[in-house]
């Protein structure tokens, strides 16, 4: 089962890995999922752009964290992957754009974070 939450995954939020929850793009273009297999991976339609490169499938969610730190925990609560943003700001946002980057916000809107795919 896939499930489309919207564009931008806010402090406090999570995807998923169950139910391979992704964000998507304004245009619907491009997918960042949290599959569940354990990788976190932005697609432009079928084609990977980035991934963590995470493959287990103990990861549970991946969590914007109140410090800015983009966060895959596996089932135990340990950390298997993250975006190295802690402590850069808080109430920080990764949004999905249509350029096809992946960007982590300050709430300034300054960007801390990106997969660098913008096309």
């Amino acid at each position: 089962m896939l499930t489309s939450l919207k564009s931008v995954l806010y402090t406090g939020e999570y995807l998923f890995a169950a139910t391979n929850q992704y964000l998507i793009s304004p245009n619907g273009v491009y997918k960042a999922i949290q599959q569940s297999d354990g990788n976190f991976v932005l697609y432009a339609g079928s084609t990977p752009l980035w991934a963590s490169n995470v493959l287990d499938t103990s990861v549970y969610y991946t969590l914007m964290q109140t410090d800015c730190n983009l966060v895959s925990y596996n089932y135990s609560g340990n950390p298997v992957w993250a975006s190295n943003t802690g402590g850069l700001g808080s109430n920080c946002r990764l949004e999905v754009q249509d350029d096809g980057n992946l960007v982590i916000f300050k709430s300034d809107d300054v960007p801390v974070w990106s997969t660098n795919t913008n096309r």
